[in-house]
C-alpha cells in the first residue's frame, strides 16, 4: 500500500510536470488569429473570413471576374507587400516566355530551359538537403539556403546526378539554375531581370525580391514571427514580395499576352474548364494564385503565416466558382 508521504511526492511531481508542460507548451504554440478589420470589397471579406482555414493570420486578396478587380483583406489590405513563396517561379516562367529564347534550346549542360522550367530535367529539389533544412524551415522559422549563391548553383548543377530526367519532380535548383541563367543571357542579376523586363514596365512598383528589412514579417508554424525571407541564389524559385494591387496588373498581362505552357500547374473543373495554378511558402507566408485563361477569371490569396494546409488552395478554387 503506498503512504501518504509517497502519494503526495507523486502527485507533487505530476503537477510540476504538467504545468512545466503547460508552460512549455505555451512558450512553444502562440495563438494564430484571423487578422482585422476586414477592408476592402464587404462581401468578399465576408467570403474570407468563412473560407479559410484554421491557421490563417491576416489575408490580401483580388477575385478577377468579368474585367473587374474586387480587392479584400483581413487584417491587410492590396497595397500590403507579402512574400509568394513558389509563386515567384511563374514570374521566371513569363521572363522566359517573354525573352525571346528557344525553350527547347540549351540552358546548361544538355538541359533545355523547357526541362528546367517542366521540372523534367532530373536535377533533385535542392542542390544540397538534409534533415537539418527541415528542422530550421519547421521549427525556427529559417531559410536555410539564403547564403547559397547563384553561381554555387550553377556549379552544382554542371556536377549533379539527372536522376528521373523526362518524368517531373518538383525542382527548385532547377526553377534556381533556369532563371539565373536568363539573366546572365541578358547580363543583369536575376533581381534586375524581373525589374527591367516585367515590374518596371507594367507599373508594378510594389513588386521585386525580398530584403531583410522588409515588412511585414509572417509567423512560423507555431506562430513566432520570422525573419522576413530573403534568398541569393534560389531567388528565382522564391524570393519575390508583392501586393495583392500588382498581382491584378500582373495577371491580366498574362491574360493579354498568354500563359507559357511550362511551370503552371494544371487543374480540370467539373465543368470541363482547365485551370492554372501555382502555389506558395515561406517560413512565414502562405500564398495561391488561380487562373482560369478561357473565362480570364483569377483569384490571388496570401496569408502571413505559415500554418494553414491544404484548406488555403480550397479557399480559393472555392472564390473562383464564385463561391
Amino acid at each position: 500500500m503506498i503512504s501518504a508521504k509517497t502519494l503526495r511526492r507523486i502527485l507533487l511531481t505530476g503537477t510540476v510536470g504538467y504545468f512545466s508542460l503547460a508552460l512549455l507548451a505555451r512558450r512553444l504554440f502562440r495563438p494564430i488569429r484571423l487578422g482585422s478589420p476586414a477592408t476592402g470589397h464587404r462581401e468578399l471579406a465576408k467570403r474570407l473570413a468563412e473560407l479559410v482555414p484554421d491557421g490563417t493570420r491576416n489575408v490580401t486578396a483580388f477575385h478577377l471576374a468579368d474585367g473587374k478587380v474586387r480587392f479584400a483583406g483581413l487584417g491587410f489590405d492590396e497595397h500590403t507587400c507579402v512574400e509568394l513563396g513558389s509563386v515567384t517561379k511563374v514570374f521566371t516562367a513569363q521572363l522566359l516566355a517573354e525573352s525571346g529564347i528557344d525553350p527547347d534550346s540549351i540552358a546548361v549542360r544538355d538541359l533545355t530551359f523547357r526541362e528546367l522550367a517542366e521540372h523534367t530535367s532530373g536535377l533533385p529539389r535542392m542542390h544540397a538537403t538534409s534533415w537539418r533544412h527541415g528542422v530550421a524551415w519547421a521549427f525556427f522559422g529559417v531559410n536555410p539556403d539564403r547564403w547559397v549563391g547563384a553561381g554555387e548553383l550553377l556549379a552544382a548543377a554542371e556536377n549533379a546526378d539527372l536522376t528521373g530526367r523526362g518524368t517531373q519532380a518538383y525542382s527548385n535548383f532547377g526553377v534556381s539554375v533556369l532563371g539565373e541563367v536568363l539573366a546572365r543571357r541578358h547580363r543583369v542579376s536575376y533581381a534586375e531581370l524581373l525589374c527591367t523586363r516585367l515590374c518596371r514596365p507594367l507599373g508594378m512598383t510594389a513588386t521585386g525580391l525580398g530584403t531583410a528589412d522588409a515588412q511585414p514579417r509572417g509567423v512560423s508554424v507555431f506562430g513566432h514571427e520570422v525573419a522576413a525571407y530573403v534568398d541569393d541564389g534560389y531567388a528565382p524559385c522564391g524570393a519575390i514580395r508583392s501586393t495583392a494591387a500588382d498581382m491584378a496588373v500582373f495577371v491580366r498581362h498574362l491574360f493579354a499576352h498568354g500563359l507559357p505552357d511550362y511551370t503552371w500547374q494544371a487543374a480540370t473543373t467539373s465543368e470541363g474548364y482547365t485551370l492554372r495554378w501555382h502555389n506558395g511558402a515561406t517560413t512565414g507566408f502562405r500564398s495561391v494564385l488561380v487562373l482560369d485563361p478561357e473565362r480570364e477569371e483569377a483569384v490571388f490569396l496570401t496569408t502571413d503565416s505559415a500554418a494553414p494546409g491544404e484548406g488555403f488552395e480550397r479557399a480559393a478554387l472555392t472564390l473562383l466558382g464564385g463561391g
